[in-house]
């Protein structure tokens, strides 16, 4: 089966008898051949896309892996048709932002990509009442790249990001996915952190208010709730250590300007 052949090349991948030479050449070969993949059915395609966003250049390291940079092309290949399944399309966003987030891409790559990204929220697929987990993935891996502007300044990421916090019609979940993933994106000087913590503070008693109305009239909360307002605390607090060392959260950027 396919998901055995992934899980075969990667344990190939991490094994200590491997060389640097010989993990090298696997991985090119990998997105070569990925690159013929991708009209396969769909157990194939997804399986490709899975393998290519997890791929590492130091998967024995006992830090973090850093991800197989080559791996980017045929991941935007993926993200940009329209053709391509959703489910292959938010693995492609996943490795994307793990190349960002984790690796140590120029600044040409990592603003491509925040386009990209952006440009994938506002594409057909996405725009689908039914496909708001894409849309949800596609915001947090913004959040993950970091880069609010591209690479001629225009604010593509942080624009993006505040026009979900405002559209009414949106999911709870989504819009609180957005405010918790702008916390996220780098700050200078230009920007206002106080604008920016007032949109995430109106967003959370516009959603204290929904949260109470819908209590009242059903007596029950619903379970995606506790998400929203989590991600609410996280839009101002790191969650975790590496998070914190990141800049991630209101509170750490108003410190830092």
């Amino acid at each position: 089966p396919i998901v055995e052949l992934r899980r075969r090349l990667m344990t190939e991948l991490r094994s200590t008898f491997t060389s640097d030479a010989a993990r090298e050449y696997m991985l090119s070969e990998i997105v070569r051949i990925s690159q013929g993949l991708l009209d396969q059915p769909p157990g194939v395609r997804l399986n490709v896309v899975i393998l290519l966003a997890s791929l590492s250049t130091n998967p024995t390291s006992q830090d973090t892996p850093i991800p197989y940079e080559p791996a980017n092309k045929v991941l935007f290949t993926v993200l940009n048709d329209p053709d391509q399944f959703v489910q292959c399309k938010i693995w492609a966003a996943i490795g994307l932002a793990r190349i960002s987030r984790d690796g140590n891409p120029n600044i040409t790559l990592k603003s491509r990509i925040a386009v990209d990204l952006v440009n994938a929220l506002n594409s057909p697929e996405a725009k689908n009442s039914d496909n708001w987990w894409y849309r949800m993935r596609l915001v947090d891996a913004i959040g993950d790249n970091g880069e609010k502007v591209n690479i001629t300044q225009d604010p593509v990421a942080i624009d993006a990001l505040i026009n979900i916090i405002h559209d009414p019609h949106e999911h709870w979940i989504l819009r609180s996915a957005a405010m918790r993933a702008i916390s996220q994106l780098k700050t200078d000087s230009q920007t206002n952190i106080p604008l920016v913590s007032h949109e995430i503070c109106a967003l959370g008693f516009q959603m204290a208010q929904n949260y109470n109305q819908q209590l009242a009239q059903t007596n029950k909360e619903a379970p995606y709730w506790r998400f929203c307002f989590m991600n609410w605390y996280l839009a101002f607090q790191p969650q975790t250590a590496e998070q914190k060392q990141r800049g991630w959260g209101l509170l750490q950027q108003a410190g830092a300007q």
